[in-house]
C-alpha cells in the first residue's frame, strides 16, 4: 500500500504534475505513467488484500467451528462483505482517474467514515456498566510468572 502511494507521488512530483508541498494522492495518478502505476499498483494491493480476507474469513471459521457461534459466524460474514466491498471501491478509484468519479467517491468515503465513526460511538454508554479490572496475585508477581489464559486474573463483569 504504501509502494501504491510513494512511486506515483515521487513519479509526479518529478515530472511537476503535482505540487512537491501539500499534494493530493488522487493528484498523483491523473495524468501520464503515474496514472498507470498508481492504478497497477494499486489493483495488485487490492488483490493481495482479497486472498488476505478470504483466508482470514475461513480461518476464523475454521477456528470458531467447534463452538456453533453464531453471532461470531455472522459478524465473520459481515466484515469478509465490508471489506470486500471496500476493496472493490479501491479499484474503482484507482482504475478510473475520472474527476467527477474520484469526487463523487471521496464524498461517499467520508460519509461512510462518519457513520462507522458514529456507530462505534453508540457504544459507549454500554462499556460503562462493565467494571474492567486485571487482578494479580503477589506470587504471581513476585515469580514473574503471570498467567494471562487463568480465569482468575481477568475480571470483568457487570456492575
Amino acid at each position: 500500500m504504501i509502494f501504491a502511494c510513494i512511486i506515483p507521488y515521487l513519479k509526479s512530483t518529478h515530472d511537476g504534475d503535482v505540487k512537491k508541498d501539500f499534494p493530493y494522492i488522487s493528484d498523483t495518478g491523473n495524468k501520464g505513467i503515474s496514472a498507470s502505476a498508481f492504478s497497477l499498483l494499486f489493483n495488485i494491493y487490492g488483490f493481495l488484500a482479497f486472498i488476505n480476507i478470504t483466508i482470514r474469513f475461513e480461518q476464523i471459521k475454521v477456528n470458531y467451528s467447534y463452538q456453533k457461534s453464531r453471532p461470531r459466524y455472522i459478524v465473520n460474514i459481515i466484515t469478509t462483505v465490508v471489506g470486500l466491498i471496500s476493496l472493490s471501491g479501491m479499484a474503482l478509484v484507482s482504475t478510473f482517474q475520472d474527476l467527477s468519479i474520484k469526487r463523487k467517491a471521496a464524498i461517499l468515503e467520508w460519509i461512510l467514515a462518519f457513520l462507522v465513526s458514529f456507530y462505534f460511538l453508540t457504544f459507549i454508554p454500554e462499556f460503562r456498566h462493565y467494571d474492567w479490572r486485571i487482578q494479580l496475585d503477589e506470587t504471581n508477581i513476585k515469580s514473574n510468572k503471570v498467567d494471562i489464559n487463568s480465569d482468575s486474573i481477568y475480571n470483568v463483569g457487570s456492575k
